[in-house]
This record gives structure tokens, sequence and C-alpha cells, in this order.
């Protein structure tokens, strides 16, 4: 089986920017989601810009508890931040994304501007997911289709669809269903993609290694040392790219997985 790990919040701080280096360096990544808006981006693509080898994505935000900012001028994307011109809550931004009050065009100039900031540094962008996984709200595949073709970007992370334990009493899982078909009638993406939840999934490893299909699969991951999930996302997906090497699985990028 083909199997590409992700580091999502690459800019996140600068103990997840080290620890996701370290695991690109390693070998126990494959790619690396670039958080624009984040306080260590500059960090990250400081990285980025010496080690082309690896693959990059843009780990695109809509919303960030007032802890992000956007790449866009602000000016431009008003429905999307909070009053401290922060992007808002997730919970605001679905919401009012639900309800029709976010301004698409807005979430098209921050998806672009986002994209925009790391090429323009000179960084390939060869796929993108998002943020609190946003990017399977209607109004946000609906920018996606819109925005991704002028990038020439054409892989896309799709809806959370593997679970080690049962999730279909979750109403999320059912949306994403939906969601994950148009998806995949427009972008290039894996069979399957896993995430685990870190302080309710604790050994997950053996159990989707047993599970495992001979198709193509994302599995992502959030490392770092300050933060005590952090910390054990960094040490399970270590443990995890051993163990699918020894099964004889083949670890890949993005690039190569599809």
């Amino acid at each position: 089986m083909k199997i590409t790990i992700t580091a999502d919040d690459y800019g996140w701080s600068p103990d997840s920017v080290d620890a996701t280096s370290a695991c690109l360096l390693d070998g126990s990544i494959n790619n690396a989601s670039l958080m624009t808006g984040a306080p260590a981006f500059e960090q990250a693509l400081a990285f980025a810009k010496t080690h082309p080898q690896f693959c990059y994505g843009i780990h695109l935000t809509l919303a960030g508890r007032g802890q992000l900012k956007p790449a866009a001028s602000r000016s431009k994307v008003g429905t999307l931040l909070d009053s401290d011109g922060r992007l808002g809550s997730l919970q605001r931004f679905r919401a009012l994304a639900l309800l029709g009050q976010i301004d698409p065009q807005q979430i098209e100039a921050e998806i672009s501007a986002q994209i925009a900031l790391a090429r323009d540094a000179g960084i390939l962008i060869d796929y993108v997911d998002s943020h609190h996984h946003v990017h399977k709200l209607p109004v946000v595949t609906e920018a996606l289709n819109r925005v991704l073709p002028k990038f020439g970007i054409d892989r896309v992370r799709c809806v959370q669809n593997f679970y080690v334990k049962p999730a279909y009493s979750k109403p999320t899982y059912w949306f994403g269903k939906f969601q994950d078909r148009k998806l995949r009638e427009r972008w290039k993406t894996t069979d399957w993609f896993y995430m685990p939840a870190t302080l309710l999934e604790t050994d997950w490893q053996e159990a989707l290694l047993q599970r495992l299909t001979p198709n193509t699969m994302e599995v992502g991951a959030h490392p770092g040392t300050a933060e005590d999930w952090r910390k054990t996302e960094f040490d399970d997906i270590r443990t995890f790219s051993h163990l699918a090497r020894a099964a004889r699985h083949e670890l890949v990028s993005w690039v190569d997985v599809i």
C-alpha cells in the first residue's frame, strides 16, 4: 500500500516547526502543510527554502480562534475576521458559513493570498488541506474549485473516511461522506485519510496497519514538543512510519502517492 504522512500546522510555533522539520529529515513524514498566518511561519518558510527536496502544501486557514492572521488585506476579508482583525473561531466560521453570511469572494481572496505567499517566496506547492478540515464545507469546496486551477494545484486532502474507532454516530461523519464525493469528483486525492484523535485514540498504529487495504492512504499528524498532545503525535507518527516500513508499505510524498 502507498502511504503518505503529512504534518499539519507547519508554522504554528517554533517547537512544532522544529519537530516537523526533524520528521522530514529522518523520513518519519513525507509532507508538511504550511500555515501562513501562524507565528512561526517564517521559520517554516526558511526551512522549506533550503530543503526543496521535500513536498509542501498549504494548510488553508480560515478560522483560528483569534490567534492567526489573514494573508490577504483585512479590507478584503472582513467577514472572516473577529473584532481584532484576526481569523475568528471555528464555531463562528461554521455558523456564518452555513447561514450564508461569509462572503465567498472573501474566502477565495484569502485562499489565493495564502497560496501566493508561499509560492512567491519560491516554494512549490503540491497540494492543499485545511485547518479544522474546513474545506469540506460547501462554500469552501466551491471556492477551491475556482481558485486552485489558477495555481496549477490539483491535489486536495479528502474528508476523513478511515477510523480506528467507530464514528457513525457523529453527524459530521455523514456530512463528510457527502462532501467527500464532491471533492473526489474534482480533485486528485487518496483513497483513505486518517488522523488520530490524540487524546481519545492511543496505540492506534498497530490497529491501523492491521486494517489497511491495497490502496492509497494519507495519515495526518501535528508534531511538536511543547504541548503534550503534539508531543504524543510527534512520537506516535515516528513509531507508525517505522512500523509501516517494516510491514513493507511504501511511504511516499503527495506527488507520488496518486
